[in-house]
């Protein structure tokens, strides 16, 4: 037979022709001898003849691999394929009330380990027991009562306790970031702080520490923030004048940083203005007002405020009032108190 009788095929044809794909057409002429062609200019594009197709399918290897190719596959079902479909139904039915009812149940009544801290000693409880809140809550009170003698390194380690057992204790890290403030560690305070804020965001108090901690370290702009916070969170407590005076400081020291602004010292002046209208003997507020009062020049108004604010100090502070009081000149403000 002449070339121009016969048909040839090139590439997918050949594929299509015997009723295959690609990869199966290359494995074939790699493994049985599968009658195909390719040229010197272009060895990866192979093509083949009809005929020769044909006849290589007649001999042993294209008898094989046609019969393997048409072999049917064993599908693999989930139910015979004889069973109604209300009998699948109720089988399915049968297992997942069996699951709930057996299996649900133990797998939520067992313990998550997660997140739990090992133990570290043979007399402590197991630990799920000593997760309930109740346990937290009794180591507590006695960091508390450390706290109250002022037995703040002894407190902390309590309350590391009280949190592995409930890492959730709003209480237990308000009050470690207190005894920390109290050793004068305050970027650790301001991190207790931090995290019992997120455990309870209308935390007015812990506002009003984190604020205390961030005033000692001289961040006078993020004391400012939280003293704000706390004052909208608390805005009739008993306490509130407290809250005003520390806001008015906050203001005070941004006045004196950003080169005396009078704006800052005129809203420091209505903190501790306010301050004193809540709480008429606040000594504190008295003496910081004074303290602005020079700084804006107002002379015979700081004279005032220093005359009132000297009895209601404590005899630790009065001394620091008299010293402003001497010293009153419209040139330079005073430090004033410590405003605690």
């Amino acid at each position: 037979m002449s070339l121009e009788n016969r048909t040839r095929l090139d590439g997918k044809e050949i594929a299509t022709y015997l009723g295959v794909n690609a990869k199966t057409v290359r494995r074939w002429e790699k493994t049985r001898n599968l009658p195909l062609h390719r040229s010197k200019e272009r060895p990866h594009h192979p093509y083949a003849f009809a005929d020769e197709l044909d006849t290589w399918k007649s001999t042993k290897e294209g008898i094989e691999e046609f019969a393997a190719e048409e072999r049917p596959q064993r599908t693999v079902t989930s139910f015979p394929q004889n069973w109604p479909s209300h009998w699948r139904i109720g089988l399915i039915t049968i297992v997942a009330l069996t699951f709930a009812l057996l299996v649900l149940p133990s797998m939520l009544r067992r313990p998550s380990t997660q997140g739990v801290p090992p133990e570290t000693s043979v007399n402590e409880k197991p630990w799920v027991d000593a997760r309930r809140p109740q346990d937290a809550m009794d180591v507590y009170r006695e960091a508390s009562d450390a706290f109250n003698a002022k037995k703040y390194t002894d407190a902390i380690a309590l309350l590391d306790k009280a949190i592995k057992l409930n890492f959730r204790c709003y209480e237990c890290f308000h009050l470690r970031g207190q005894a920390r403030s109290m050793l004068k560690t305050y970027r650790a305070a301001i991190a207790d702080f931090d995290q019992a804020l997120r455990l309870n965001e209308k935390g007015a108090w812990s506002y009003y520490e984190r604020g205390c901690a961030y005033a000692a370290i001289e961040e006078h702009d993020f004391a400012k923030r939280d003293f704000e916070l706390a004052i909208a969170l608390l805005p009739n407590d008993p306490k509130a004048d407290l809250l005003y005076n520390h806001l008015g400081i906050a203001l005070q020291n941004l006045a004196r940083r950003y080169n005396h602004d009078r704006t800052l010292y005129e809203r420091a002046l209505q903190c501790f203005s306010e301050a004193i209208r809540r709480n008429p003997r606040n000594g504190y507020a008295y003496h910081r007002r004074g303290a602005v009062y020079q700084a804006l020049g107002e002379i015979d108004k700081a004279r005032a405020d220093y005359d009132r604010a000297i009895p209601l100090l404590p005899p630790a502070e009065r001394e620091w009032a008299r010293r402003d009081k001497a010293g009153l000149t419209p040139s330079a403000p005073s430090k004033g108190g410590n405003g605690e």
